[in-house]
């Protein structure tokens, strides 16, 4: 295997960067992963994913064990980074968000030529590319495109409401935990748990936490929602009406 792969500096602000087998493993499987769609033994292969096993990946000289990967590869799942599909033949990855990591250099250079005036003496540098490019992958790790997109809203949205980002650890485990919650609530009462569902839900549910604590400040995100009552349908449908903004009653808990 030749060739190389693009690693941004914003790769310092990923949440699991201080965990040395997390960081050893996701960039191990940005390095395994095909770079163009590819077929093997019949199946197809798309660019992000390759073929490998919870063995091939495990590692003496890591010091990262046949087990430590699985547990790696759950969080790594759970936080929107990868998915898997596991056969009793083999087992393929899929790196979410692949084509924002590895973008196409020519798709790039097309793209910057374009935005750029054109005029009697155009001139593409390297160099402008260069900067172009770095602005745009900075731009997006500051909107933070990368990762889940609930998870980004609900982190988002903490930070809205209270002004400050939550202080948890792994605040991206937190939101991870908070939305399985909604989840649970929102197919519970037989709705189709969608992206739509957590930009209503979240900025209510924070909403009516600040009006039911007061002043309180909610530095931890853990502790916000272990203050998420155990809902029920007509407290659900209490909230969506919050969040359009109507005048309603908050049921605390319904037991």
């Amino acid at each position: 295997m030749d060739g190389w792969i693009k690693l941004h500096r914003c790769f310092l602000d990923w949440e699991w960067y201080d965990e040395p087998g997390m960081v050893w493993l996701f960039l191990k499987c940005l390095l395994l992963a095909n770079y163009e769609d590819k077929k093997w033994h019949g199946i197809d292969l798309p660019r992000g994913s390759f073929v490998t096993s919870y063995e091939s990946l495990s590692s003496k000289k890591a010091k990262v064990s046949v087990m430590q990967v699985r547990t790696i590869i759950k969080r790594l799942i759970l936080t929107g980074e990868l998915t898997i599909k596991t056969t009793n033949k083999y087992t393929v990855i899929s790196i979410i968000n692949y084509n924002k990591y590895q973008e196409d250099n020519k798709q790039i250079n097309k793209q910057l030529t374009n935005k750029q005036q054109t005029n009697n003496k155009q001139i593409t540098t390297t160099k402008n590319i260069k900067n172009i490019r770095n602005k745009e992958l900075i731009h997006k790790c500051i909107n933070k495109e990368f990762g889940n997109p609930m998870i980004n809203f609900i982190l988002k949205e903490f930070e809205n409401q209270w002004g400050y980002k939550p202080t948890d650890r792994q605040p991206r485990w937190a939101a991870k935990n908070l939305m399985g919650d909604f989840k649970k609530i929102v197919e519970a009462n037989g709705k189709e748990f969608t992206q739509q569902s957590i930009e209503k839900l979240t900025p209510a549910f924070f909403r009516w936490l600040k009006k039911r604590e007061g002043d309180k400040k909610y530095e931890l995100l853990a502790s916000a929602r272990r203050k998420l009552p155990i809902y029920k349908a007509e407290v659900i449908d209490a909230i969506i009406r919050q969040a359009k903004n109507e005048e309603i009653t908050m049921v605390q808990r319904i037991g």
